[in-house]
């Protein structure tokens, strides 16, 4: 969510019946944190992420492309985590370092959350283990960092001639950091719209394709982009790429650190996740599938060699509890059946005893395509696809407390610079409760 929109956000949000919501704001290309980072003051950064995730009511760091966002606002974008952002004298590691420890200084539920730097490239495998290699161990409730749709930066090979999978790379530098928690941003055949802040890489994107493309950049803080696309079976890099997605799941041991996803829509809407479940959990449907693809595909991947099938344990970490504890939403009844938990469960029509998912993966592809009973907050609000009930959902945000000393709204300087950059002054900047129809405000205490 990019924080000067983040009304219409939660406009969007308001209109979503019974799903709670959650926004992770965009601090990408955000110039008061760009300027604290270059002062290297962390604190003034975890003030001015504390400040707006307030004001905007947000609940989490999200970091797109750090600092090739706003390269991209001068037709630029940024190579490697070294690489000097234009105009403003800091790099992308300096981005993702100063805010790591600002978001642990905040005491967040929820890690700061990375989409790595050269999404889509060939060889971008190296930036992201770059960016592994940042990441402290500060947390121990959670993961310090979470890195999103991770199959998008795990190619290897110098060119698309030569484009290749490096899953095993990244999951083997993922299973050595338990502080790292990654998902699979699964690509899955056919068409399907890509939206994300990283305008850079749409732009890529469209030169590859040539289907029509739109572009926007939010003044002082992100930009973002939007083209459709059609992943083909036959294509050798489609292809890899949906292999290197399974690969990142199956290779990661604890299935706590990777997380099923699609990156709906971008990989895939989610509405396929029953497939991916049933290629997770069927070594035999995987070979079926394989052997559909291109047939170059085995020579640029490690996936027909994996033997590994999932378990429903497993499955259900992947798919729910996983999300929950990675989030920090654990304390507030989510992603665990205990007393005093929120009740929000999902039965579907499978009997595990009865069911074999290896070789029975119809049934489990099936069985996942609609749920017998959706329960939520222990009460039924959908039966076999039939809507019972229609409610509110909640919005959860954070509101860190901080000290009148790091209090942004204060701040001279902050509020000099606010004034005169921003097209809104500084109290229209925030969204009023009202916006919210139900929400549930976590408060935290900080270093500030």
């Amino acid at each position: 969510m990019a924080p000067l929109e983040a009304r219409h956000t939660h406009e969007e949000f308001a209109y979503t019946p019974l799903q709670d919501t959650m926004a992770n704001v965009l601090f990408d290309g955000n110039w008061a944190i760009m300027e604290a980072v270059r002062e290297k003051d962390t604190k003034r950064a975890a003030a001015i992420v504390g400040w707006t995730l307030a004001a905007v009511k947000g609940f989490g760091v999200k970091l797109t492309n750090p600092g090739g966002t706003e390269a991209w606002g001068w037709g630029k974008n940024v190579s490697s985590i070294t690489d000097v952002v234009p105009y403003f004298e800091v790099t992308p590691g300096e981005i993702i370092d100063t805010m790591i420890r600002a978001t642990e200084m905040l005491a967040l539920p929820h890690s700061v959350h990375i989409h790595c730097n050269n999404l889509g490239l060939p060889g971008n495998y190296r930036t992201t283990l770059d960016t592994f290699d940042l990441v402290p161990d500060l947390n121990r409730k959670r993961q310090t960092l979470y890195a999103t749709h991770v199959q998008f930066h795990a190619y290897g090979g110098t060119s698309w001639s030569d484009f290749c999978s490096k899953a095993e790379e990244i999951t083997r530098a993922v299973n050595e950091k338990p502080q790292i928690v990654i998902d699979m941003g699964q690509v899955m055949f056919g068409k399907t719209t890509t939206m994300t802040a990283d305008g850079p890489m749409e732009f890529n994107l469209y030169r590859l394709h040539h289907n029509k493309w739109s572009n926007h950049d939010v003044e002082l803080e992100t930009g973002s982009g939007i083209i459709p696309v059609l992943y083909r079976r036959k294509n050798l890099v489609n292809s890899i790429m949906w292999a290197i997605g399974l690969e990142l799941a199956l290779l990661t041991k604890n299935p706590w650190q990777c997380l099923l996803t699609t990156d709906n829509p971008n990989g895939a809407p989610f509405v396929r996740y029953p497939e991916i479940i049933g290629l997770l959990m069927s070594r035999k449907y995987r070979e079926a599938e394989f052997a559909t693809i291109h047939p170059d595909t085995e020579h640029r991947v490690s996936l027909p060699s994996i033997e590994r099938e999932l378990d429903w344990q497993e499955i259900a970490v992947m798919t729910r509890a996983g999300q929950a504890r990675a989030l920090g939403i654990v304390d507030i009844g989510k992603g665990r059946l205990a007393p005093g938990a929120e009740a929000d469960i999902a039965i579907y029509p499978l009997k595990i005893g009865e069911v074999d998912p290896g070789r029975e993966y119809e049934r489990v592809i099936e069985g996942f395509r609609q749920t017998e009973y959706t329960i939520k907050r222990g009460r039924i609000v959908s039966r076999r696809g039939e809507c019972l009930v229609w409610g509110n959902n909640t919005t959860i945000w954070v509101k860190p407390k901080i000290s009148e000393r790091y209090d942004m709204a204060q701040d001279p300087a902050f509020v000099e610079k606010f004034d005169r950059y921003y097209t809104v002054r500084m109290r229209n900047y925030p969204v009023q409760e009202e916006y919210l129809k139900r929400n549930l405000c976590i408060e935290t205490e900080t270093e500030l």
